[in-house]
């Protein structure tokens, strides 16, 4: 649903206690004052967007407290605004090298979930009762496909059946299942 930005300013002057914000287009100056005073812990990014975020010292006080970024494309030399995440959805294909620097660089990072386009992305093969791709079979790695708005909405209303509850219980039941293999 598109919202006009008068709208989208009475939203964050009001608004105080967003956690979850999803924005496709650039933010205006007065929004980003706006959204460095919430206590944002998900961030949902255009590219397009990322690239204009002006990097202030409140800007990134701000991107040091979110644990959850979706990004349909990342710059891997972005990663280092964001220390505290645990959640990174990426909805692009992620070349190998990607993958082993997003792993090291994020110390918390508990699920990286890579949105899957059917028709134009390579899916993995399933090793080890998990995805292995380029020879790195990390159960944090969670390939899915998925419609963003619909799972947006989902996790808005609290329904489970989202995409990041989803990667969330894979990674859970594939972590139970190595642990249940060590101990036998």
């Amino acid at each position: 649903m598109w919202i006009s930005e008068t709208v989208v300013d009475q939203y964050l002057q009001s608004c105080s206690n967003v956690i979850d914000l999803a924005r496709s287009e650039a933010f205006s100056q007065s929004q980003m004052e706006h959204i460095t005073r919430l206590p944002l812990r998900q961030l949902e990014l255009n590219p397009k967007v990322f690239g204009r975020i002006p990097m202030t010292p409140s800007i990134l006080a701000l991107f040091s407290k979110i644990t959850h970024l979706h990004a349909e494309q990342l710059e891997i030399q972005y990663l280092s605004h964001f220390p505290s995440f645990t959640h990174l959805v990426l909805s692009m294909e992620v070349q190998r090298k990607d993958f082993i620097e997003i792993l090291e660089q994020c110390p918390r990072l508990k699920v990286l979930m890579v949105r899957v386009y059917f028709h134009s992305m390579r899916i993995p093969e399933a090793v080890g009762g998990y995805e292995s791709i380029y020879g790195l079979d990390d159960p944090r790695v969670v390939y899915l496909s998925f419609s963003v708005e619909a799972s947006w909405e989902m996790k808005a209303k609290g329904d489970r059946r989202n995409a990041c509850s989803l990667a969330e219980r894979i990674v859970e039941r594939r972590l139970a299942v190595a642990r249940a293999r060590t101990l036998s």
